[in-house]
């Protein structure tokens, strides 16, 4: 059965961008989620970390792939 979170014959998850390619796709995740991880430290996403909180934190982490 195909999985849906990944491309066709691969192991690469579905992003955004179509990058299929898993060296690529690791090197444009580290990237993104660096940036978005620096933002984050200066603009905090407000919450008492429970779930919701932490569920937030990743979609801004991730939200660009």
């Amino acid at each position: 059965m195909p999985d849906r979170y990944t491309h066709e014959g691969s192991e690469v998850l579905r992003n955004s961008v179509g990058i299929e390619d898993p060296a690529a796709a690791h090197e444009l995740e580290t990237e993104v989620a660096y940036y978005r991880l620096v933002v984050l430290s200066e603009h905090p996403t407000p919450g008492k970390f429970d779930l919701a909180h932490l569920q937030a934190m990743h979609c801004g982490i991730y939200s660009d792939l």
